[in-house]
């Protein structure tokens, strides 16, 4: 028998041996399949990330090819953690943008889709890029040998010369003796970051501006490694002075909850809590107790926390935090009043002269109107105070608040306003007329403790520093304070009591750490800043809920 017939005798004969060449070619068709597939399947590559170095909240570029026309179930990888969905702005087959999350550090970044994972690339955090320094035989101390000049006016420039500053200033300091009166350790006040006081920092040299609060005394340098020697200075006063006395320390809480909560999945909540800033009245701020510990402590003068939610979830979740803050009163003495403005205020200030979100100090109204109350006035000091008065005669302060909705515009030919609305509407106007002005939101403490929201101004003198103005008490609105003065509106031009505590020192514009979502605004309230809270995407709605400011105690 041939071979062919046995095999066709076999084939018809025996159903197990049909059976068995069934499956072996039904086998041998899938293997072939997944052989063409892999072969043929498409991983993602990955060509380029922009910016090649980036941190928290900012907004990240990925090309390549093959990432798919839809998410889906792709996702990005970095560090070894998988980004949520809420982090991706764009995903198409050739291009990926997402927002970095918080406390994301260095690591490899993949794109992982059906087909695979991508060639890795070096995502760099620039939070953690290592400096290079000279490492030390011992430890050394910063030590001061000179200064270009050993006497300046406030916002003047000096140059100190020495050895061991730091190739970088990080977290060192500038302090000078700060005018007080008392001689505890809190009356000493350091360089400002805000007022763009630090010029330039390397080991051996150390420019610098003279902070708004200095006072004739001793400046020095602080360091990691500990503090310099010490060198007298003197505090020239040619515009003018300010003293501090008064001094209040205050322990504040600050609480905020969340509740009923509607995702889709495990969502993200980010709550910015107002931290105090520091100036040249308010000079300590410190956190001395938080709940949940904030994943920032002091992220742009907010403190940052995170907060994980679920669909359902209807008890509060709590948010705490407790500060203590060292406030003065000031009282400021203008001895030439038609000092003119130099350019460092222009070029250091240029943010307070410009309009903002709440300031619309370049609108057509506020500028006619400006110039309708200075006339020919080019003094910067007689300016403001012309303003002023005019805002304390001319605009009458209603019994309460606007609504939250109202332009601050409107007070122009209404005539009535709230203290939010004089305080927007003065920095507005110097503003218009080339003064740094900026509006103050915070806190008055009542005798009893308790506490309630307010607006005031701070403008800027060379030669002198911020001048505090406060339109609400000048126009007649009167708190249960203690320390209000017998005739208000010309004491609150250029001094301000220790009752006031600030939570924004001008407007506060966060950078938001999610690009899509829900974001949370809250007008006319402690604190001038763009944020208060974010959800992500996944999160549809939820209740939040921010109680007064609570003074547990004055010292």
């Amino acid at each position: 028998m041939s071979q062919n017939k046995g095999f066709s005798y076999t084939f018809r004969k025996y159903p197990l041996f049909r059976a068995f060449l069934i499956v072996l070619f039904t086998a041998l068709i899938v293997t072939a399949t997944a052989i063409i597939l892999h072969q043929t399947k498409k991983l993602p590559v990955i060509d380029g990330l922009n910016p090649p170095v980036s941190e928290s909240g900012e907004l990240v570029t990925i090309t390549g090819s093959h990432f798919g026309t839809m998410r889906s179930d792709s996702y990005v990888e970095l560090g070894g953690n998988r980004l949520v969905s809420s982090a991706y702005s764009t995903w198409t087959d050739e291009k990926i943008q997402l927002i970095i999350p918080f406390n994301t550090n260095d690591g490899l970044l993949y794109i992982i889709t059906p087909n695979g994972r991508s060639n890795p690339v070096v995502f760099t955090c620039r939070t953690t890029i290592p400096v290079p320094v000279k490492p030390d035989a011992e430890t050394l101390l910063p030590v001061i040998t000179t200064m270009n000049v050993n006497q300046a006016a406030v916002g003047n420039t000096i140059t100190i010369t020495g050895n061991h500053f730091g190739t970088l200033r990080n977290g060192s300091h500038v302090w000078f003796s700060a005018a007080s009166d008392n001689d505890k350790d809190t009356s000493v006040i350091a360089c400002s970051e805000a007022d763009n006081d630090y010029l330039f920092w390397s080991d051996q040299e150390i420019q610098i501006r003279v902070p708004d609060g200095a006072a004739s005394g001793y400046l020095w340098i602080e360091t990691a490694k500990g503090l310099s020697n010490k060198l007298p200075f003197t505090i020239t006063t040619p515009a003018g002075s300010k003293q501090y006395r008064d001094e209040r320390i205050y322990l504040l809480e600050l609480n905020a909850d969340i509740s009923n909560v509607v995702s889709s999945e495990q969502g993200m909540i980010t709550m910015y809590t107002p931290y105090p800033p520091v100036n040249s009245w308010q000079r300590i701020s410190q956190m001395t107790s938080s709940s949940p510990e904030p994943i920032i402590e002091n992220y742009l003068n907010t403190a940052v926390y995170q907060i994980p939610v679920k669909n359902g979830l209807t008890q509060k979740t709590a948010v705490k935090s407790v500060f203590k803050v060292h406030v003065w009163t000031v009282e400021t003495t203008v001895t030439n009043k038609n000092a003119k403005q130099g350019t460092d205020s222009s070029s250091y200030y240029a943010a307070y002269l410009r309009p903002d979100s709440i300031v619309p100090s370049d609108d057509a109204s506020v500028v006619e109107l400006a110039e309708s109350i200075v006339k020919k006035e080019k003094a910067p000091y007689n300016k403001a105070k012309l303003i002023y008065d005019y805002l304390t005669k001319e605009i009458m302060l209603l019994g309460g608040n606007r609504s939250a909705e109202s332009s601050v515009l409107d007070v122009i030919n209404t005539k009535e306003a709230d203290s939010y609305d004089l305080a927007i509407l003065f920095a507005a106007l110097c503003r218009s007329q080339g003064i740094p002005a900026i509006p103050v939101a915070g806190v008055l403490v009542r005798n009893d403790l308790s506490t309630e929201n307010h607006w005031w101004n701070e403008f800027y003198l060379d030669s002198v520093g911020w001048i505090p103005v406060d339109l609400g008490i000048a126009s007649g609105k009167a708190p249960d304070i203690a320390q209000i003065a017998d005739e208000p509106k010309s004491w609150y031009f250029g001094n301000l009591d220790s009752q006031h505590i600030a939570f924004s020192h001008g407007y506060n514009a966060i950078k938001s750490a999610q690009q899509s979502g829900k974001k949370v605004y809250r007008p006319k309230t402690f604190a001038l800043q763009s944020v208060w809270e974010e959800a992500s995407e996944e999160t549809t709605s939820y209740s939040s809920y921010w109680s007064p400011v609570i003074i547990q105690g004055v010292y």
